[in-house]
């Protein structure tokens, strides 16, 4: 493995949030009432983000700051 795996994994360690956050903002989101489903994706109302990828960033917060 070379040098960019290291910086690979650094990217990553800086942007993914850890597995307990995910579950948390999973949680909050599922019982949100803006919380849409559509053709099996989950959608917030009011940002239009897809919940199971807004959720997994680290540096992203709710757009009505529940999480």
């Amino acid at each position: 493995m070379g040098i960019g795996w290291f910086y690979a994994w650094k990217i990553y360690m800086d942007v993914i949030a850890s597995d307990e956050v995910v579950a948390k903002r999973l949680k909050i989101c599922s019982k949100c009432e803006h919380l849409m489903l559509t053709a099996n994706v989950k959608l917030c109302g009011k940002g239009g983000c897809v919940i199971k990828m807004k959720t997994k960033m680290k540096h992203t917060t709710c757009p009505v700051n529940k999480w």
